[in-house]
């Protein structure tokens, strides 16, 4: 009998060593993902804005008009893939512009009148 016991204590509780868990393995961490926001892509928003056939890319298109009615200009595309402002009176395709209305220039080459049209799309 100890001393402990015979004054009538408790016993002192024995120390025993504390149940070790085996650590679980670390799962990494997944990085919480930003909403993707609903956008187009290039390639979808191109296919949209396009309209097959619409201009003949071999030939002189006019693209817009622009300006005031006393002072328009317009923007053609070329043949070769340039684009270019003109004015009343500028050079287009070997003619000279005679006049650029809302959607329409008219211009002379070689004695002929020819009228390019804004497409309508």
């Amino acid at each position: 009998m100890t001393a402990a016991a015979a004054r009538g204590a408790a016993p002192a509780p024995t120390a025993q060593p504390a149940p070790t868990a085996a650590p679980e393995p670390r799962q990494a961490a997944a990085a919480p993902r930003a909403p993707v926001p609903d956008v187009p892509s290039s390639a979808s928003v191109a296919r949209a804005a396009t309209v097959e056939g619409r201009i003949n890319l071999r030939q002189v298109n006019l693209i817009s008009v622009s300006g005031t009615p006393a002072n328009r200009q317009a923007l053609v595309r070329m043949p070769n893939g340039r684009i270019s402002m003109v004015r009343v009176g500028d050079s287009v395709d070997g003619g000279r512009v005679l006049a650029i209305s809302e959607n329409r220039l008219q211009y002379q080459r070689r004695g002929r009148n020819i009228v390019l049209e804004i497409p309508s799309g």
